[in-house]
């Protein structure tokens, strides 16, 4: 008797099959864009849209949001009305995220909902939260030459750009200051060739640790800052070879002026304590 209802089973999911019929559970829709990557920036509110497209006549269906990313991501409407099949629906997202809030990347999902169960798939959505605008992550693109990416002109390459700004996003003026060493370590690796230009580097590279201890009295701590920074910058064999070269030129050479001062600060790294 077993063997006999399975094998009916088999028949009637093959003539669903043919027929093109579906189940219950087999209800579709069809997201668009199939998920989302998207960024709250401090204090800005940004908007964008998505749409769905559903194999079933929708009535009084609800959107559920990841209880993660609700309280930077709202959705409109909460409440889909009558949405006949194949036709699309457009929901507007509203993506904010107020100051001091940490950096971190979230997961989580919309999904719509009918008497708080889910009735579709879901939508994936990745949320960075970043304290200001920043470039996107270069990725692997960022790594093919020795000069990097640097889509806003400012000296920084883009990663360090990131790198500076989502480690230190609490310290402004330790970011500052740091960004000012990422300039001259830059510049230092792309004309390791000249000592003429080594040593001007290293002398004001001296300079921007003294802008550092002038922030921060603990030279161990401006050390390690310091370092970490440096292995961001020496990603890939091409500029540790040149930050060789540009050392090389330095051979007995220490720095004399270790006195913290604030006048060791650049322009765009005064101001703003740690």
């Amino acid at each position: 008797m077993s063997n006999r209802i399975v094998i009916l089973a088999i028949i009637v999911v093959a003539l669903a099959a043919v027929l093109g019929i579906s189940f219950a559970g087999d209800k579709e829709v069809v997201w668009t864009p199939g998920q989302v990557s998207t960024t709250a920036v401090w204090g800005h509110t940004s908007t964008s849209s998505v749409s769905f497209v559903s194999d079933k006549n929708l009535n009084k269906v609800a959107v559920l949001i990841d209880p993660k990313l609700k309280p930077y991501l709202s959705v409109t409407p909460l409440s889909v009305g009558k949405v006949d099949k194949g036709r699309t629906a457009l929901l507007t997202l509203t993506i904010s995220a107020p100051p001091n809030t940490p950096p971190q990347v979230l997961t989580g999902t919309i999904e719509l909902t009918k008497e708080g169960k889910k009735v579709f798939d879901s939508l994936p959505v990745m949320l960075s939260i970043e304290p200001v605008v920043l470039p996107p992550d270069p990725g692997e693109a960022g790594r093919t030459t020795l000069a990097g990416i640097d889509s806003d002109g400012d000296g920084v390459r883009d990663d360090i750009q990131r790198y500076i700004a989502l480690t230190y996003w609490d310290q402004s003026g330790v970011a500052a200051g740091l960004r000012q060493e990422a300039v001259l370590t830059q510049a230092a690796i792309e004309h390791s060739e000249s000592k003429e230009m080594a040593l001007q580097y290293s002398d004001q590279l001296d300079r921007s640790t003294n802008c550092l201890r002038f922030r921060i009295a603990d030279l161990n701590k401006v050390v390690k800052m310091e370092d970490s920074l440096l292995s961001e910058i020496l990603n890939t064999d091409e500029r540790s070879r040149a930050y060789i070269r540009y050392d090389s030129h330095l051979g007995g050479i220490f720095p004399v002026n270790l006195v913290p001062k604030g006048t060791d600060c650049d322009s765009s790294s005064k101001g703003g304590g740690q």
